[in-house]
């Protein structure tokens, strides 16, 4: 029999006849609480779940992933948040997008560092589970036995690269689901890291399942769907609230809720001390001056996604200076902090928040009709503002974002020579491009001429640049590489 969900878009006191409760979170690539000290915290967090434990002692802590990159903290890697998670007591963990942001073998490392399991039913590397992680796995709460399943997706736009395969998410839900049946789980649950659409979908062929509980669809707001017998919950990002589910009886309703997590909770002292013990680090570390710029410099996310930006080139300008290549390609989406920095002192703080990512920049060997294919793509989303568009260095195009897509790019020059579709080229790019991230599958299988191992960090190449070039910042320019858009866009 199929379990009915109450919804409830605010916190409540417990059920005092539930069997038990599951904490749900994910996105958690900060310490420190965010918007003005306003929401998240990890310290906070803690204090939350110690409540509920102490309410109620049959609590499984989950966390759906997302906790390295993304952000200025990502300087770190992910591993003070795995930290903080082995001191909370996390229960059960699965994979985000984001724990490959600095590679297969980081991922791995905090596997390593975890003293909880990760789970995942749809990541392989080399024909076997990713990292050693469990497929599936039963917990019993109180007297339910509850099986999750764990499912990530867009592995393409991860530094993963083609050493982890990402398996199709509805056919390993169905099979995993089957043997958690098979071995007596009166309730199964989905933890995923996919879109709503994504979900609706899972949903829908997998009825089986009676709760997935899924990345946020937003930094600040909570939102629970239904889907046939299926609730989908997602909570807010980097930890702005917790689901929480009340399991009764395996025939009886859940009980989903939403705990706010914000400036009402007082912060657990031990993983206060931890935060601010990183915090700490990350300033002496990033404070470091380098160089001082006459301009501002604007890292506006709208304004990067659909035009060339003195501030792209400057990155692509850095890419194709770390390498020797002919050309550098650098992907709007990927110049984050989303605002202007004003002239003044550019610090490494300032450079890693602008690439906070950690990609590897590559060097790749294309012949024309590659690259061609490559700024089609940079430029077929622009009217929604899609992180691919291209910031370059080493060539010029014109582009009319009224024509088809496919059609939209002319007038390429090379070394102010038009492009020969027969040549070979030297492209300089990050690793997340080359892995064929935001639609540039035209790069994998490319040749490599700098591989990730052999290049250096994107901050790095930037930071080197600046440093050798004193007088970089001191104009806003972008040379005119391409003609503008038309007014609107």
């Amino acid at each position: 029999m199929r379990k009915l969900v109450l919804l409830a878009l605010a916190a409540v006191l417990p059920s005092a006849s539930a069997q038990g409760t599951l904490l749900y979170f994910n996105d958690a690539h900060e310490l420190a609480p965010l918007g003005g000290g306003q929401r998240g915290g990890m310290a906070r967090l803690a204090t939350q779940i110690e409540q509920i434990r102490s309410e109620q002692p049959e609590t499984l802590v989950l966390f759906g992933g997302d906790l390295a990159g993304g952000t200025l903290f990502g300087e770190f890697r992910g591993e003070p948040i795995v930290e903080a998670f082995n001191q909370i007591g996390v229960d059960l963990a699965n994979f985000g997008q984001h724990e490959f942001d600095f590679g297969a073998a980081q991922a791995q490392r905090l596997v390593r560092q975890s003293k909880f399991p990760w789970i995942s039913s749809n990541l392989t590397q080399h024909g076997q589970p990713f990292a050693g992680a469990a497929t599936r796995k039963i917990l019993s709460v109180g007297n339910v036995k509850v099986g999750f399943i764990g499912l990530t997706t867009a592995m393409e736009t991860t530094n993963a690269g083609d050493t982890v395969q990402q398996g199709e998410v509805v056919e390993a839900a169905k099979r995993e689901v089957a043997a958690l049946q098979a071995e007596g789980a009166e309730l199964i649950v989905a933890i995923t890291q996919q879109p709503l659409e994504a979900d609706l979908k899972l949903a829908k062929e997998v009825p089986e399942l009676d709760l997935i509980l899924s990345e946020e669809e937003s930094e600040t707001r909570t939102t629970m769907t239904a889907e046939g017998g299926t609730v989908i919950a997602k909570p807010a990002g980097n930890i702005g609230s917790v689901i929480r589910v009340d399991i009764h009886a395996p025939q009886q309703p859940l009980k989903l809720s939403v705990l706010p997590i914000g400036p009402e909770l007082a912060e657990q002292p031990q993983i206060a001390e931890l935060a601010t013990r990183y915090m700490t680090q990350l300033e002496r570390r990033l404070d470091r001056v380098i160089t001082q710029s006459s301009v501002d410099l604007d890292a506006g996310a709208k304004v990067s996604r659909v035009q060339e930006t003195a501030l792209g080139s400057l990155i692509a300008d850095a890419f194709r200076k770390a390498t020797g290549a002919d050309i550098a390609l650098m992907q709007g989406g990927g110049i984050r902090g989303d605002k202007v920095f004003p002239a003044g002192p550019v610090t490494l703080k300032t450079l890693t928040e602008i690439l906070p990512f950690g990609n590897q920049v590559m060097m790749v060997e294309v012949d024309g009709r590659t690259l061609q294919a490559a700024l089609e793509n940079g430029v077929s989303k622009v009217d929604e503002y899609s992180g691919r568009f291209p910031q370059i260095s080493g060539l010029t195009y014109r582009f009319d974002p009224a024509k088809p897509v496919g059609q939209r790019v002319s007038e390429i020059r090379v070394a102010d020579k038009p492009l020969d579709p027969q040549q070979l080229y030297k492209v300089a790019l990050g690793s997340y491009l080359a892995a064929g991230g935001d639609g540039y599958t035209m790069f994998k299988g490319a040749r490599v001429l700098i591989s990730p191992a052999d290049g250096v960090r994107d901050v790095t190449a930037l930071s080197e640049y600046l440093q050798s070039q004193p007088t970089r910042l001191m104009a806003s320019s972008t040379s005119g590489r391409r003609a503008p858009p038309p007014a609107g866009q």
